[in-house]
């Protein structure tokens, strides 16, 4: 008796021809590659076009706890040019003055592999710098 030693691929080729053989075989394996295919699917979603913004409000050295408008703006050059898109973004410091939001940028059509900048303003006074 010969001793055969095989390679991956016609390995890979007897088992495929094994499982074809068997329909209760092939309908697992079928089965097996659609679920993995379906589990990929959310993997392809978009990449959520939004960004986190959190910061601290104090005037005259005390923090402010009332609800502000915070108007952000996105440039693609750190001092002058035009802005991309602004929002005005309703926030609710805590007692301490911090506050967390998100900034929907969705609409300003920004590619996000460029680096920006983001302008605040408060009750329309631009904290400088970007």
């Amino acid at each position: 008796m010969r001793n055969i030693k095989y390679g991956w691929l016609s390995r890979l080729r007897i088992i495929i021809n094994n499982v074809l053989r068997d329909p209760v075989k092939t309908g697992l394996v079928v089965s097996c590659l659609l679920l993995v295919n379906f589990l990929a699917l959310p993997a392809k979603a978009a990449i959520p076009e939004k960004i986190n913004i959190q910061g601290v409000l104090m005037q005259d050295g005390k923090p402010v706890t009332a609800q502000t408008t915070v108007t952000f703006g996105i440039y693609d050059v750190e001092t002058s040019g035009t802005t991309i898109g602004e929002k005005g973004v309703p926030v609710t410091p805590d007692d301490n003055g911090f506050f967390s939001t998100f900034i929907d940028v969705s609409s300003f059509d920004l590619a996000f592999n460029e680096p920006y900048w983001v302008e605040i303003k408060i009750d329309n006074t631009e904290l400088i710098p970007r």
